[in-house]
C-alpha cells in the first residue's frame, strides 16, 4: 500500500513499482506513461494498492531477473510517498496468546505499529480477569509504562497513569487517534519506547490490530448472536463490557444490532 501526495511547482507527477535497480517492472503493476507504458501518471492525491502475486514472488526469488538487486524499489518523480507498508490482512495478530499481564515488562508493541497507522484503526484487546477477588486491571502505555498513550482513559488514577480497573472478562478496544500517531514519533515522548500493555490480575487471551475505522469501536469483535430475542448486553464507550451501567452513554448490543444509548 502506497500513500502519496502530489508535488507543487512541477507538472509531471508518476510512479513505477520496479526491481532490477528500477529497470524491471513489478507483475501486475500497469502504467500509462512513458516508454512501454511503465509509468503511471497521476493527477491528485491518492494511494495505491499493490497486490502480491505467485508471479510476483518467483520474480523476486529469481537473481538473474532482479539483477540480483532483491528490493521493491518505488521510483517516480513529482510525489512525496507519505506512507509505504505491506497490509498482510484486515486484522493482524499482534502477540502470542494468552499472555499474563504483569506491570513489568507487559505486552511489548514497536512504536511503528501506531505510527504506521491511519486515525480510526484499532487495537483489540480480549481478556480474562484472574486477580484475586476477581479484580484486575490495565493500561496502554509508553515511556517504560509510565505514561499513558494519548487515547487511553482508565477510571482510575496510579501516579501520572490510568488504570482501566475491571472486574469481568470482556474486550478493550484502543482507537489510534492522530495525536497518538504523532507523539509515538517523538522519542522525547516516548523516552525511545514502544506502545506497552501493563497490567495485574488479567490474562489476554487476544491481541490484534484492525485496520478499520469502523465506529462500533470493537463491538464487532464480540460474537454476534442472530436471535432477536438475545440477551442486551451494554459496553461503555472504551469499548469495556458493564454488567450494570449507571447514568452515562453506553453501546447497546442485542445480537447482531447495535445502538448507542443514554442512560439516567
Amino acid at each position: 500500500m502506497i500513500d502519496y501526495t502530489l508535488n507543487d511547482g512541477v507538472d509531471t507527477h508518476s510512479f513505477k513499482l520496479a526491481t532490477a535497480y528500477g529497470g524491471t517492472l513489478l507483475p501486475g503493476f500497469e502504467g500509462n506513461s512513458g516508454e512501454n507504458n511503465a509509468n503511471l501518471d497521476v493527477t491528485e492525491n491518492g494511494r495505491y494498492r499493490y497486490t502480491i502475486t505467485q508471479e510476483t514472488i518467483d520474480l523476486l526469488n529469481n537473481n538473474d531477473a532482479t539483477g540480483w538487486d532483491g528490493f521493491v524499489r518505488i521510483c517516480g518523480t513529482g510525489l512525496t510517498i507519505d506512507k509505504a507498508y505491506l497490509l498482510i490482512s484486515d486484522s493482524e495478530s499482534l502477540a502470542q496468546c494468552p499472555v499474563d499481564l504483569e506491570w513489568w515488562p507487559g505486552i511489548e508493541i514497536n512504536a511503528g505499529v501506531i505510527t504506521s497507522a491511519e486515525p480510526g484503526w484499532r487495537i483489540v484487546m480480549d481478556y480474562e480477569v484472574t486477580g484475586e477477588g476477581g479484580e484486575g486491571g490495565f493500561s496502554f502505555t509508553t515511556k517504560y509504562g509510565g505514561v499513558n498513550v494519548p487515547g487511553f482513559d482508565g477510571n482510575k488514577m496510579d501516579g501520572e497513569r490510568s488504570v482501566m480497573s475491571v472486574t469481568e472478562n470482556g474486550v478493550y478496544t484502543y482507537i489510534i487517534s492522530e495525536d497518538a500517531i504523532a507523539k509515538l514519533k517523538d522519542v522525547d515522548f516516548t523516552g525511545y519506547d514502544g506502545l506497552r500493555i501493563v497490567g495485574q490480575g488479567i490474562k489476554v487471551t487476544g491481541l490484534s490490530l484492525v485496520r478499520s475505522q469502523d465506529p462500533s469501536s470493537g463491538i464487532d469483535e464480540v460474537t454476534a448472536v442472530d436471535d432477536n430475542d438475545a440477551p442486551v448486553e451494554f459496553y461503555n464507550l472504551h469499548g469495556v463490557k458493564t454488567t450494570n451501567p449507571s447514568a452515562g452513554i453506553y453501546i447497546k448490543r442485542q445480537g447482531h444490532k447495535v445502538s448507542k444509548v443514554v442512560i439516567r
